[in-house]
């Protein structure tokens, strides 16, 4: 995007459903791929999975800075340092911030991660759902982060229900997401809320068209 006191800004989000694709590590290996090709500034990421029967990593983390300073336990493979190590490998090096959620398929605790070329110099997390138990794979959070290249924006990465989920809809998940920021926005910052909203657009009057009527904007839309 362009802006004043910016030139440009390249983002990047993708739900990884990582561990549990088949050939899960040729996939691993053509997303670095990419990531190598393109530099995005920013790496928003959702389903960032480990497995709950590895042990705790004793590798380097590799510009992991925890969320909150929350101690938080890194697996050996844990997707998101998979990431890390192999960018490093390859001469590329971001800092990132993971954390997990919930579990998933009952053999995965499955998270949130957010990856930057420039230093992490705060982080957030909060609930967005409703459901707040860790054995239900309906609980959701939101992590955001600000960097040092960019003081006056904050970097979300998220995963939504769908609109019309009886138990957990889109439509309250996205209000515990605009009134998680309202409590912390200040007048001078700007806020990017990337991830897995389920929301297909071509879908009249739901979860696209309710995000859009909410003020916000489709970066899509608006690149260059």
């Amino acid at each position: 995007f362009f802006g004043e006191g910016v030139n440009t800004m390249k983002i990047l989000t993708l739900n990884t459903h990582s561990l549990q694709e088949e050939d899960h590590r040729q996939k691993l290996s053509w997303f670095v791929e990419g990531i190598l090709r393109e530099k995005p500034d920013m790496i928003a990421l959702q389903e960032v999975n480990q497995s709950l029967n590895m042990p705790e990593t004793d590798e380097d983390l590799l510009g992991f800075v925890p969320c909150e300073d929350l101690n938080i336990v890194l697996r050996k493979d844990n997707h998101a340092l998979s990431v890390a190590k192999l960018l490093n490998k390859a001469g590329l090096n971001y800092y990132f911030t993971w954390i997990p959620i919930k579990l998933g398929y009952g053999i995965y605790e499955e998270g949130l991660a957010i990856f930057s070329k420039s230093q992490i110099v705060d982080s957030r997390q909060c609930f967005i759902s409703g459901i707040r138990d860790y054995n239900n794979w309906k609980t959701r959070k939101m992590l955001g982060i600000k960097v040092a290249s960019y003081e006056n924006i904050w970097f979300y990465t998220a995963h939504l229900g769908w609109w019309d989920d009886d138990e957990e809809p889109f439509k309250n998940q996205w209000n515990m997401v605009t009134e998680s920021i309202d409590e912390v926005r200040l007048p001078d910052e700007s806020y990017y809320i990337l991830g897995d909203f389920n929301a297909p657009d071509r879908i009249e009057g739901e979860s696209y068209d309710y995000v859009k009527q909410s003020g916000w904007y489709d970066t899509y839309q608006l690149a260059d």
